[in-house]
């Protein structure tokens, strides 16, 4: 089983982080609900000069220059920890920086020149190879989080933002490959009895409808 997440959002030039924060105090969103935040962050992968297309799995302590350099590295942590098989999901699952890369866009011609990639792959010892993201500012009350990006895959596997108040207490947005491709699924922690497997109603919702919002930042 193979996952790819392409993203659109990367790591901007330090001069410009510099210059939105020397000239802000406040940003504000002008979205269904507007509100207004401290910190603002933008990343973008979409034309990189620096290219890794990846066919074979790279030793896991190597870190592209993209990935080791300021504003990146002083905002994303790569994760590197193995998730043991349980009863109800049957494999160990390896995170790994190796499964993090930058691609080059090779299909559509009117998408960006590259792309950051998260990939998920299915070894013969039942062992899943994943790559997990960790944002590194803490004591955060509100977020306004928007992404560019695709998932594709077999059945099997999620991607989505993963956000927790306390190592019990977690609230998710997920995309499950074996969902129709409008489907989005949003979630508060724990969803299954971790004893039964089963689901515990009223703490899921599916959006079936496509949905697209695009609030815009304000400077205060």
């Amino acid at each position: 089983m193979r996952l790819e997440i392409f993203f659109s959002l990367a790591a901007l030039a330090p001069s410009l982080l510099l210059s939105v924060a020397a000239d802000c105090v406040k940003f504000r969103t002008n979205g269904f609900r507007a509100a207004s935040y401290d910190y603002y962050r933008f990343y973008d992968f979409r034309n990189l000069r620096e290219i890794q297309n990846v066919l074979t799995f790279l030793p896991s302590t190597q870190k592209a220059r993209t990935f080791s350099t300021v504003p990146w590295k002083a905002g994303w942590e790569a994760r590197s920890w193995l998730s043991p098989a349980s009863q109800t999901h049957g494999v160990d699952v390896q995170y790994t920086p190796s499964q993090m890369y930058i691609s080059r866009n090779t299909g559509i011609p009117q998408d960006p020149l590259t792309y950051l990639t998260l990939r998920t792959t299915r070894l013969s010892k039942q062992t899943q190879l994943a790559a997990e993201l960790n944002y590194m500012e803490r004591d955060v009350t509100h977020a306004s989080i928007r992404l560019s990006g695709r998932v594709r895959g077999t059945s099997g596997a999620v991607a989505g933002f993963f956000t927790y108040r306390n190592d019990t207490v977690e609230s998710d947005i997920e995309i499950l490959t074996r969902d129709p491709a409008s489907q989005v699924r949003y979630s508060n922690q724990p969803t299954e009895d971790p004893n039964t497997g089963k689901s515990i109603g009223g703490l899921m919702f599916n959006r079936s409808a496509t949905h697209k919002t695009t609030p815009e930042w304000k400077c205060l």
